[in-house]
């Protein structure tokens, strides 16, 4: 990595393996700077002192630059030029370079947690990186074969993301009651959550969910979620005395008007004649 006047990097502790690298470093940044960089292998940097300086990463994407403010963990992807924002302070920082081709981001369009395939927020990940950072830190006799042991896990963790969408290994019944009560989650009102939360929380990435979701329930989440606001929409029409204005913002929409166009494309018909229809 590329050095700079503005700031001071100290090699602490390395250790290198056949499929990763692990080094403790000591950054001081002397006053707010920047400054382009770029790493040779892929790379999770973690904050080992809790405090990460108020830094930013910028990638170059397609539209212009993606990315924003770093936390305490952050994925760099290999040979992927980025710039680097940062204010003055000191850091303690773990860097795990995993020295084979196996994370998934390599190849995707990388600039924030939520542009990542896999997101780095992943708790599995996050553990693995504190247990890492424990051991560089207050390392004793047994701590590299220790230190070796989670790069691993990590570079497996990471392939088998990349072949099956999921952290936690094959589909077990887990998934199946985890489903259904996605299901039950899923009314069709205005809290319902979006497809990207509902991955977040099972330990998915949203594209991978989404095929799940669609072999699992027959159809994709967004036809699932507009069956429920029809279903739902029909029993308040007919078994409540709601105002249908009223009704339509419980189902999330903000006016009657659209409330409307969309209650036509599924019954076939506008919401006050298909009440007026039981009457």
């Amino acid at each position: 990595m590329q050095q700079s006047a503005k700031r001071s990097s100290e090699i602490l502790k390395q250790w290198i393996f056949e499929r990763s690298s692990v080094v403790l470093y000591w950054n001081v940044f002397f006053e707010n700077a920047a400054e382009m960089r770029e790493v040779e292998h892929d790379a999770l940097i973690f904050s080992a002192n809790g405090c990460p300086s108020d830094g930013h990463i910028y990638f170059d994407g397609p539209h212009g630059l993606a990315g924003g403010r770093v936390g305490l963990l952050r994925f760099l992807p290999r040979r992927r030029p980025y710039r680097w924002h940062w204010q003055a302070g000191r850091e303690l920082n773990i860097c795990c370079y995993l020295l084979e081709n196996s994370a998934p981001f390599s190849n995707e369009k990388v600039g924030s947690d939520k542009e990542a395939i896999l997101s780095i927020a992943d708790p599995i990940l996050l553990n693995l990186m504190t247990n890492l950072s424990r051991e560089v830190q207050y390392h004793d006799e047994l701590s590299s074969g220790i230190v070796e042991g989670i790069c691993l896990q990590l570079s497996g963790i990471f392939e088998r993301f990349r072949s099956t969408g999921s952290v936690t290994g094959p589909l077990t019944n887990r998934f199946s009651t985890d489903m259904d009560l996605v299901f039950k989650s899923v009314d069709g009102r205005r809290k319902t959550p979006p497809l990207h939360e509902l991955a977040c929380e099972l330990g998915f990435s949203p594209r991978h969910f989404a095929r799940l979701f669609e072999k699992f329930a027959g159809m994709n989440y967004a036809s699932f979620v507009g069956l429920k606001k029809s279903e739902l929409a029909k029993d308040m029409l007919l078994n409540s005395s709601w105002p249908i204005k009223a009704i339509g913002f419980e189902l999330g929409f903000d006016d009657a008007a659209s409330f409307s166009r969309a209650f036509r494309k599924w019954v076939g018909c506008s919401p006050s004649v298909y009440r007026a229809q039981d009457s």
